[in-house]
């Protein structure tokens, strides 16, 4: 249905459910590994990219969810 927007979740909603249990990753990880790289669009200079490492993302995702949580 093009046009449509897409439905509306709210946080509580969303984290009602226990979440499932996780599995273990097919490949072992180091804190240094990269896992993700982010991109900028460049519109106010030159397109830049930054790479995030698993200690990287731990951290943020544990700060999010603690900000979350409050």
């Amino acid at each position: 249905m093009a046009g449509c927007a897409p439905r509306v979740a709210l946080f509580d909603e969303i984290f009602a459910t226990p979440a499932p249990a996780a599995t273990a990753a097919p490949v072992t990880l180091s804190p240094s590994n990269t896992v993700a790289i982010l991109y900028t669009s460049g519109t106010s200079g030159e397109a830049k990219g930054v790479m995030l490492t698993v200690a990287n993302l731990d951290h943020m995702l544990s700060c999010t969810t603690a900000r979350l949580d409050h």
